[in-house]
């Protein structure tokens, strides 16, 4: 009886992971193509059919504040040339004694960079299937399931790591015990390329939602890894700092300098400003590109002074392996064609998780249907 119980509670556990496995299999395949498809649903976000000069971002920053009062900007995504919008990302304004602020109805809006021309809006992660609402709802399944909190997120961790325990023991009866899959309908070769194809994305989705917790402290047994800003800044729990000094246009201008001195030859592509740490930052280059990501700036909301910077190319052999990890995931770390491998890799995983799910649920089904008649 016990044995019974927990054959048909491992089959079923094994059914649960694996269409989780297919959730966030076949919605990475999606995220691959983010931009392209965003847009495709989407132009008039994207589309300003206005050729004029494009304004400094924090000037673009500073009227759209002025539009929506209740709005307090939090990241921009610079235009990358006339014609095309800026994306603005706003959390609600904290009202003062005096003052009530009107409730926000959306959270990103898109704006004419010329003008800073409010031509759309919506709100992220928004359920569900509207051509505004899809992709960005899809980006929250597939990196948290839209659990609320970081329960969702954990969980798609705890996924992560049984998709790459999966994929090693895949290999060992490969290359140990010489022998495929007979029910996945797999020879030990097809096996071994299998596994080797899905490996990369399984450790890369490791890093994305265990970072501090399991993938830097593994990564950093054979070579140190540097710790985010974000990292280092968590670790100054109830620490003061400060008060918000600078305005956006104080920080572009000094990060402009500093990006100058420092050779960096990209305009800034990228801005945000923590409230909780009370820091900004900067990205020279547009977002996503290919290769290894951009350089970033932290800037210290008090003074201007740097408290943190980010160079993708440099670092320690656990640096460079760490900063891999986004690109690969994201399909960006060579353009086209990465993007094209993480869309193939996502649809074969889902292929093969929706036949372990099956077998699995058949398999845990079947305990309980002889449970029941013994």
């Amino acid at each position: 009886m016990v044995k019974l119980i927990l054959t048909r509670t491992y089959w079923l556990a094994c059914a649960t992971t694996a269409f989780l496995l297919v959730i966030a299999a076949v919605t990475g395949s999606v995220q691959a193509y983010y931009y392209e498809i965003d847009e495709w649903l989407n132009p008039n976000f994207y589309q300003t059919n206005n050729e004029a000069p494009m304004m400094p971002p924090a000037d673009v920053i500073a009227l759209f504040e002025a539009q929506v009062p209740s709005a307090e900007v939090w990241y921009q995504q610079v235009a990358e040339e006339p014609g095309r919008s800026s994306m603005l990302a706003v959390s609600q304004r904290a009202s003062s004694s005096d003052q009530v602020e009107r409730k926000l109805e959306y959270n990103y809006y898109y704006v004419d960079p010329s003008n800073a021309e409010i031509i759309g809006a919506r709100s992220w992660g928004k359920c569900c299937f509207e051509p505004e609402n899809l992709v960005n709802y899809l980006y929250e399944l597939h990196h948290s399931l839209t659990i609320p909190g970081a329960r969702g997120f954990q969980l798609v961790g705890v996924v992560a790591c049984l998709w790459l325990l999966a994929c090693l023991s895949l290999l060992v009866r490969a290359l140990i015990v010489k022998k495929g899959v007979p029910w996945l309908s797999l020879s030990a070769p097809a096996t071994i390329i299998v596994a080797l194809i899905m490996l990369p994305l399984s450790i890369s989705s490791i890093a994305m939602n265990f970072s501090a917790e399991i993938f830097k402290p593994i990564t950093s047994v054979f070579s140190p890894v540097k710790p985010s800003v974000y990292e280092e800044y968590g670790s100054k729990a109830e620490q003061d700092f400060g008060d918000r000094n600078l305005s956006y246009t104080d920080a572009f201008n000094v990060a402009t300098v500093v990006g100058a001195q420092r050779d960096w030859s990209q305009p800034i592509g990228e801005l945000f400003y923590s409230r909780a740490y009370n820091f900004y930052g900067m990205a020279f280059g547009n977002r996503d590109p290919s290769g290894m990501g951009n350089n970033w700036l932290y800037l210290s909301g008090v003074d201007g002074r740097i408290v943190a910077s980010k160079t993708p190319a440099q670092g320690t052999a656990g640096d460079l392996f760490y900063f891999t990890q986004l690109p690969l995931h994201s399909g960006r770390i060579l353009g086209a064609a990465s993007q094209f491998w993480v869309f193939l890799v996502g649809l074969l995983t889902t292929a093969l998780s929706l036949r372990v799910f099956f077998y699995a649920l058949a398999r845990g089904l079947k305990g309980r249907a002889y449970q029941q008649n013994s």
